[in-house]
């Protein structure tokens, strides 16, 4: 899915309509997706109440309203104005939503305590709405927020209500969402500004529309673009055509996260791990995973083995003490294949960075947010804008900045934005269970920037299949790992 400014949505829409697609049709189909989306999301029926403005977002809602109703939710509609003044679409769903709908201010009191789950959609305002919301919109808006309690869920249509699509500046009274369902496109202003902070977790919502090819702003990255990058195993293969990946990682104290990564990339397919790994942590970890060909290293030399590998990733566990940061000069001014640096290895980067155009193989960073800001040296103000900045500077570099729909960035590509995941993913090892995924991608022999987006999209995929065990307050890096094959059976279904 592309992440565009609001007009050009817009357009793609006026050209739809003008090629003979009826808005029904168009309504019909984002419809269907909404739906299936909070089917899918939430399979009990419970209570809904939908915030209707008198646009085509608000007849969205009352079609799905409708929809919901029929398949036992129990909905309630409050209208900001009369349906005869409202700019209405011919369909029995929406009919049905009307007939018993209330019009502000005279509103009831709503039950969405009796019931779960308890579900308030905003359907107010469109992505054309401009400048600070006003008259009745205001009030339901302010309304809203002295009515919401910790058990509801928010589910924002296209945008949240308040937010400027295009700047990603949020009104005061702005609807905070914790599910923004993204019609045809992501509107850039969810991704940036005060839109990253109140948009929630976006969903893209698929669109079948006239698209004029007019450059966008980014790349979401959703679960048809992972299937045109996953490949199947080809018939006849041997392990080493599977990838032979080399794994630096591990010292005293820090034994889980090596185990954590080269877990990962015996589930994410590479044929051959090697973990080279502090002398004293051998025994240990030589146990820990016995597919995992596990070797001390005391880092005079590099190894043999991890100088014929196929990729490298350097960092989880790896220590930051003075005998560590010779070992990752030494691993820096060596490489000559594609690597990944994660975790202790971005902190020792802080000090070698001038290493990095000197590397011709491709360098994936895969920082948070705290780590890209040391590494920068400055605060991000902008972080597609700080992360182009960067790769700009440091061509050689793949960037995946990490948080809420990670941030792929090449040089020379568009910005990647990962749909998938949740908050759980913030926990302890998560990161080096991704560092692990990606590098195994590396090592079979993937671009670095389809390896970095794949291996993003497949670790969050993975921590969203894993809820139907866990919630996200339970969840361990250990459980996305053991739902890799779960969710690569969702990207290749034929596996």
């Amino acid at each position: 899915m592309k992440v565009v400014p609001p007009a050009t949505v817009q357009n793609w829409e006026q050209d739809t309509l003008a090629a003979g697609i009826t808005v029904s049709a168009l309504m019909r189909q984002a419809v269907d997706g909404c739906f299936h989306f909070i089917t899918e999301k939430f399979p009990v029926p419970g209570a809904a109440l939908f915030l209707c403005g008198k646009g085509n977002n608000g007849n969205d809602g009352l079609w799905l309203a409708g929809r919901l109703a029929d398949s036992g939710w129990d909905v309630e509609v409050l209208l900001t104005e009369s349906p005869t003044t409202r700019k209405l679409v011919d369909s029995p769903a929406i009919r049905a939503a009307l007939a018993n709908a209330q019009v502000w201010p005279a509103c009831r009191s709503y039950h969405l305590d009796d019931r779960e789950p308890a579900l308030v959609f905003d359907c107010l305002l469109g992505v054309g709405a401009a400048g600070e919301p006003a008259g009745v919109t205001r009030e339901v808006l302010e309304w809203w927020q002295t009515q919401r309690r910790p058990w509801h869920t928010t589910v924002s249509i296209d945008t949240p209500s308040g937010l400027n699509a295009d700047t990603g500046h949020a009104a005061a009274c702005a609807f905070q969402a914790d599910f923004t369902l993204a019609i045809g496109a992501v509107k850039q202003g969810c991704l940036g500004g005060d839109g990253s902070k109140i948009s929630g977790r976006l969903a893209p919502i698929p669109l079948t529309i006239y698209q004029d090819g007019a450059d966008h702003f980014a790349d979401f990255f959703d679960l048809p673009m992972s299937r045109e990058l996953a490949q199947a195993l080809p018939a006849v293969t041997h392990k080493y055509q599977r990838g032979d990946l080399a794994v630096f990682a591990g010292s005293p104290g820090f034994l889980g996260a090596a185990v954590l990564t080269t877990r990962a990339a015996l589930r994410a397919g590479a044929g051959v791990v090697r973990l080279f790994c502090h002398p004293d942590c051998y025994r240990e970890l030589s146990l820990a995973t016995p597919e995992v060909l596990t070797q001390p290293w005391d880092g005079q030399n590099v190894p043999t083995q991890a100088l014929t590998a196929d990729a490298w990733a350097v960092g989880p566990g790896f220590g930051t003490d003075q005998a560590a940061e010779r070992k990752f000069s030494l691993l820096l001014r060596t490489a000559t294949r594609p690597l990944l640096l994660d975790a202790d290895a971005l902190l020792l980067l802080n000090t070698q960075s001038q290493l990095i155009p000197t590397r011709k193989n491709p360098i994936i960073l895969t920082p948070h947010e705290g780590e890209f800001q040391r590494l920068r040296g400055t605060v991000i103000t902008n972080r597609q804008h700080d992360s182009v900045t960067w790769v700009n500077k440091y061509p050689n570099t793949i960037l995946v900045l990490k948080g809420a729909n990670t941030l792929i960035t090449e040089y020379n590509h568009l910005p990647s934005y990962n749909s998938s995941g949740n908050p759980g993913l913030a926990t302890a090892g998560s990161g080096d269970v991704l560092s692990g995924i990606i590098s195994a991608l590396l090592a079979q022999g993937m671009t670095a920037f389809d390896a970095a987006r794949l291996g993003t999209y497949w670790h969050g995929l993975a921590a969203d299949t894993a809820l139907t065990e866990q919630t996200e307050q339970t969840l361990l890096a250990s459980d996305v790992i053991h739902q890799l094959s779960t969710a690569w059976k969702k990207i290749r279904p034929l596996n």
